[in-house]
Formats: C-alpha cells, structure tokens, sequence
C-alpha cells in the first residue's frame, strides 16, 4: 500500500494538532512515534477516512481520499481500523470480533457460520430480512445461532394492503410536506421532488417519504450503495442543492416529529370530528 501526505493540516476549535505533514512511500508496517497528545491518533484517523483534514491532501495507492460522506463508506469498506479503546462486543469472543465486520461489510461469511450453534442470546437485525435473496435459508440460520430460550427481533417493510397503495402515499407526502413547511423547511420544493422521484427506490414505502423530506431541506440522497461488500448502483433522490452536514440528521428530526404530528392529526382527528359532528 503506498500512502501519500501531502501539507496536511488539522485543528480543533482553532487548536492547531497537525501542521504540514508530508509522507509519501509504500507501506507494509509503519510506526508512528510521539509524545501523548502529539497528533499520532489524529494523523491516524485521517489516514482511516474516520476524520477529515483541516488542509492537505491524503491518497492510497494513487487514489485521492474524498472526504465526502458519500463516497467515504466504501473507502473504510477497504480498511482495518484497530481503535485505540475498546471497541469490542463482549457476548463474543475474540474470532467473532474479528468476523463480524467481514461478515456485515463484506458478507462473508454470508451464513454466520462462524457463530456456533445455540450460542446467541439475542439476534438484531434491521431491513435485513427483506433483503435476503433466500429468505428460508436465513430463518433457519437464525433458529440456529440462538440459543433454545434466545430472541430474534427485526424491523422491516411492512404493508397493510387493505389500503390502496395510492392513497397511503398521498397521505404520507401530505404529511411530510405539511411537516416539512412547519418545521420551517422548503415545503414547495418537497411537493416537487416528491412526484418527480418518489418512485425512486425498491421499497414500495421508502422513497415517497425519502423524496419529500430531500426536497424539503434541499439535499440529495439516496444514489450507489455498498451491500455486503457489493457496490450497487441506485439513482438519486433530489437535487444536489447544497453539501450535506451534521445538522441534518437534526434537521431531519424535526420533519419526523411534525409529521408524525399531522399524521395524527390525519388518522385520528379527522375520524374524530366525524363522530362528533355526523
């Protein structure tokens, strides 16, 4: 692997840690010497993607690191990173540390055969069944793994077909966009993001709402992917108006909560009057 540093710089809160590091060679192991508080974990984190530069540039084996969320995933997908505090999970030992990130990054191994009969107290996961192109093989890998009393709890898609899917997507964009504007968001441009991409995405629920909260805080979203190790390409949803930031998982927040608050609003108060005054 050849690393090269070129003038890289960072601070924290106008502190200076690094200062014009350059590095350039091909690397099999590599120690970093120094004082505690020298910068060695900083210069690290960089290196890893987990931190971006204040200035400078970093590249692996030719190839520039883009310290971008988006395309940072698939960089630290090619990486190791041994954290300096404890990082493990204590109901396994030290092979399934090991595995499981080769097991959730890259897939393998696919099956969990890594994990020994009847060993699992409790299985996670999260929008994994649906993915799962057999789905049989991985109930019985899950029967498995857990242990005779153990629990399996999951998230997924669920859909009530009692109710035509065009009128649970028009509910659902009228209380984004309803949400969106009361949080303060662009709710216009939500209305027109979410007819031009709400069918945008696999999951017959994901994208409407998807689409609308991209549109109401001007992102873009959604695009290629890594699953399992596996880059698949997926379009985006909404316009690249702006770069994305950390207050947007906030901003995002927001819109969840004054929509959930509307669409009580919908499913309860509408009813409601009804009763009240038939």
């Amino acid at each position: 692997m050849r690393i090269r540093l070129e003038h890289l710089e960072k601070e924290f809160d106008g502190v200076p840690v690094l200062r014009g590091i350059d590095f350039d060679d091909d690397v099999t192991t590599l120690a970093v010497i120094g004082p505690s508080g020298g910068g060695k974990s900083t210069l690290l984190r960089i290196v890893g993607g987990l931190i971006a530069p204040t200035a400078g540039t970093v590249e692996v084996d030719g190839e520039r690191v883009d310290f971008d969320e988006r395309t940072l995933p698939a960089y630290r997908a090619s990486l190791g990173f041994v954290f300096q505090a404890s990082g493990l999970f204590h109901h396994l030992g030290a092979l399934e540390n090991v595995a499981l990130p080769l097991s959730v990054v890259h897939g393998v191994p696919e099956d969990l055969s890594f994990l020994a009969d009847g060993t699992a107290d409790v299985v996670i996961s999260n929008c994994t069944f649906n993915l799962s192109p057999d789905k049989g093989a991985y109930i019985a890998e899950v029967k498995r793994i857990l242990k005779p009393q153990g629990e399996w709890y999951f998230t997924d898609v669920f859909t009530d077909r009692r109710i035509p899917q065009e009128t649970s997507d028009k509910v659902e964009n009228v209380a984004m966009r309803l949400g969106g504007a009361a949080a303060g968001y662009d709710g216009k441009n939500a209305w027109r993001i979410f007819r031009r991409d709400r069918k945008r995405h696999k999951s017959p629920n994901s994208a409407h709402t998807e689409a609308a909260c991209a549109g109401a805080l001007q992102l873009q979203l959604a695009g290629p992917n890594y699953y399992f190790g596996q880059l698949v390409d997926k379009p985006t949803i909404g316009d690249d108006q702006r770069p994305v930031e950390a207050l947007d998982i906030l901003r995002a927040g927001r819109i969840l909560y004054a929509t959930a608050f509307f669409a009580l609003l919908l499913f309860c108060g509408v009813p409601l009057l009804i009763l009240l005054f038939p």
